[in-house]
């Protein structure tokens, strides 16, 4: 299912790819204009490409048709945490979390980092320690857990933690995860991530 892409991967910055995502989004919407899901989504795809005002457009008019599905709140929860209104984003995200029984890693991983931008560390890490917990964990989890340690002042965690994220990802670096990993309308947000990372020793 091409709505199940996580957009926080690095396969997710190759621009084909991206377009592919986009064009699906775009399709879905145009069979179905009444689908509240497939609007949230196309909002979500098209922040990624930094295509701003259609993209709110899209994310308004999904609120008004309104859903109680999973896959709806957590496509409006992305939208809303890419456009930079974290608290509207978590207050989708939870409503997610709710109605999904099996709270999958791709929702806590968005989760984590929500919790980080609103500066409630603790439970950023917590959820990003139950992100990694999960069989199908995702390896960027382990990047909001190192953000948010850093800001707490657990530079031993941190970098414990970073030295078994290199494992996996040894070219990562605070470039890659400006361009590829952190797509976000609002630069401020971005360098806040990036700030922490730093902080915990990820290289330049």
């Amino acid at each position: 299912n091409t709505f199940e892409t996580n957009p926080w991967t690095e396969e997710f910055g190759d621009p084909e790819f991206r377009q592919r995502v986009l064009d699906t989004a775009a399709k879905a919407v145009a069979l179905d204009p009444r689908y509240a899901r497939a609007r949230s989504q196309y909002a979500q795809q098209l922040v990624a490409s930094k295509r701003f005002e259609e993209a709110l457009a899209q994310a308004e008019e999904a609120k008004l048709l309104g859903s109680n599905e999973f896959e709806f709140l957590a496509s409006l929860a992305a939208f809303y945490h890419q456009w930079g209104d974290h608290e509207t984003a978590l207050t989708y995200e939870r409503r997610a979390i709710e109605a999904d029984p099996i709270t999958r890693p791709t929702t806590l991983n968005l989760y984590g980092r929500m919790l980080f931008l609103v500066g409630d560390f603790e439970e950023s890490v917590a959820a990003s320690r139950r992100c990694i917990g999960q069989e199908r964990a995702i390896t960027s989890c382990r990047l909001n857990l190192i953000a948010a340690l850093a800001r707490l002042e657990r530079h031993t965690e941190a970098r414990q933690v970073l030295a078994d994220y290199l494992e996996i990802e040894p070219s990562f670096n605070l470039r890659s995860a400006r361009t590829t990993l952190f797509r976000m309308r609002r630069p401020e947000d971005i360098d806040n991530l990036v700030d922490a990372l730093r902080l915990a020793g990820v290289p330049e």
